[in-house]
């Protein structure tokens, strides 16, 4: 018989595994919002516009 305190840590320790399971995933959502912070988000000292879009009225300002 087994006691209820093995069956406990064994539920905890496959709910860490379940949790887990997707972390070869992780460095790539990780570099997804890096580019995404840096490239797409509005930033307030850019007038709430993208990097890339203040990159492109700056750029067509100029021209």
């Amino acid at each position: 018989m087994v006691d209820a305190a093995t069956g406990a840590r064994a539920a905890k320790i496959g709910a860490f595994h379940a949790r887990n399971s997707d972390s070869y995933r992780s460095p790539f959502l990780i570099l997804n919002y890096i580019a995404f912070y840096n490239n797409e988000r509005p930033h307030s000292a850019l007038g709430y516009l993208s990097p890339r879009e203040f990159r492109q009225s700056v750029t067509s300002n100029v021209a």
